[in-house]
């Protein structure tokens, strides 16, 4: 089964891509971060002007013009459809893992102060890495687990003051 990408265009536009729809394009590197691309007979030109990886958030310039493009994962796809996102974020006390994997790496610290959508953890799973972004704005109370870890569905991995 192809995997699926959400891209949402300056905040207003949304569209899905899959790995079928971008191995049809034509692409070819022509920088460090420029792209030539070829789709449907149609020709464009390409750059990233800068990536936050962590938050899957892009600027491009397509032809002169320029967009915000924010992606949501397969992850991200897959927690929305089991319906763990949250209508309160600051309600959120707690992150549990959304699957059974491994932990590879905590970037936080207890007591540490962290903003919404920075980066916890990163959970590998289904032979992915999967960054946890924090829920809210908060301060770190407790971290559960260590790094190397295996984790099940539900562990509570890191809980907010």
């Amino acid at each position: 089964m192809a995997e699926f990408f959400r891209a949402r265009v300056n905040s207003t536009y949304e569209f899905d891509l899959s790995e079928t729809s971008l191995s049809d394009m034509d692409q070819i590197r022509t920088g460090p971060d420029a792209y030539h691309i070829l789709k449907d007979n149609r020709s464009v030109h390409i750059t990233v002007e800068s990536s936050d990886f962590f938050n899957a958030r892009y600027t491009i310039r397509i032809e002169g013009e320029t967009f915000e493009v924010d992606l949501d994962t397969p992850l991200d796809l897959f927690i929305e459809k089991m319906g763990f996102a949250v209508a309160g974020d600051n309600a959120v006390d707690k992150v549990a893992a959304p699957m059974p994997g491994l932990l590879l790496s905590i970037y936080v610290t207890e007591g540490q102060e962290v903003e919404k959508d920075t980066p916890l953890l990163v959970l590998e799973a289904m032979k992915m890495e999967n960054v946890i972004l924090s829920p809210r704005k908060g301060i770190i109370d407790s971290i559960m687990v260590s790094q190397g870890t295996s984790v099940e569905k539900g562990t509570v991995l890191i809980s907010f003051r």
